[in-house]
């Protein structure tokens, strides 16, 4: 079981510039989730993790404009509450264990996030601009399905058994985006590295970096 605090450092894209690209939400969240390793003989093993998450609502500055029309005029700026839909992730992971160093896993990845709710800050907004606030809310609920192929190696087997000096594992993958639904969901492809390195602190606790 874990929990992550998520801190709003990402910008959400400008309101006044329509090429702009946001690189986050901005937001305060909690995530929490799970994960468990289920051996099956000697070969193989099947790992499966979950992970739901919330944001806090906050307020920010929109055009309020369907998204059927993205440029909108200046006078449709208003500053609107945002309560950011909740999201469940699920990863099933069947890996096969070549030998005592490499490994090969196939990976199926699930994400939902409910729709996100809009409404203005000063109610004298809605005759302003025309529109209910509510506009914003198309389009935000999102699903999608990813699959994808791993290759890891490993010398944590090694180092126990004292055939390796450093205790370290690397994996390369591969993701690709076939099926989504609700908003706007990229159809992507994800290419990614992972190196995760294993030290002791103060001779009897663990410790874990992962880049």
């Amino acid at each position: 079981m874990s929990a992550t605090v998520r801190l709003p450092t990402g910008m959400v894209d400008s309101d006044r510039n329509f090429v702009d690209l946001g690189t986050g939400l901005h937001h305060l969240g909690l995530e929490v989730g799970t994960r468990n390793d289920f051996a099956l003989g000697t070969g193989f093993r099947f790992v499966a993790a979950a992970r739901a998450g919330a944001l806090a609502p906050d307020r920010l500055y929109r055009r309020v404009s369907p998204p059927w029309l993205p440029i909108a005029p200046l006078s449709t700026r208003a500053l609107v509450r945002r309560a950011t839909g909740a999201y469940l992730a699920l990863d099933l992971t069947p890996t096969w264990r070549v030998d005592d160093a490499f490994s090969i896993g196939v990976r199926y990845a699930f994400f939902s996030q409910a729709r996100s709710r809009y409404s203005y800050v000063d109610p004298a907004d809605s005759a302003r601009v025309g529109l209910p606030a509510s506009v914003l809310d198309e389009e935000t609920a999102l699903r999608w399905m990813r699959i994808g192929a791993a290759v890891t190696f490993s010398t944590l087997d090694r180092f126990t058994a004292g055939l390796a000096s450093l205790p370290y594992s690397l994996t390369v993958g591969y993701q690709n985006t076939f099926w989504g639904r609700g908003g706007r969901a990229p159809r992507a492809g994800l290419v990614y590295l992972t190196l995760a390195t294993y030290f002791r602190l103060w001779g009897s606790s663990a410790g874990r970096a992962v880049w």
